[in-house]
């Protein structure tokens, strides 16, 4: 099956939209249809785009650790499990 993705070739590139092959899951692995996903600021931080020096030092811890946690959001589509 092909789908859409953002795709970085190097850190240093911007993201461009393209389509990618998914294989089916394999024994003890599953698949989740993505409902949302997020870049969080280390990632930006690390392309280049996002100083988190300023982060830091105007936004709250609490406010800091629930981005890190909520990043992605999905539900299992299909599971292939062995006993």
């Amino acid at each position: 099956m092909h789908i859409p993705a953002a795709v970085a070739q190097e850190v240093s590139t911007p993201f461009a939209l393209t389509e990618v092959e998914l294989k089916d899951p394999t024994p003890n692995e599953v698949m989740v249809q993505l409902t949302g996903v997020g870049i969080c600021q280390p990632d930006l931080h690390d392309r280049g785009e996002f100083s988190l020096d300023k982060l830091l030092t105007t936004t709250p811890l609490d406010q800091i650790n629930d981005t890190l946690a909520a990043q992605h959001r999905g539900k299992v589509l299909e599971a292939v499990l062995t006993p």
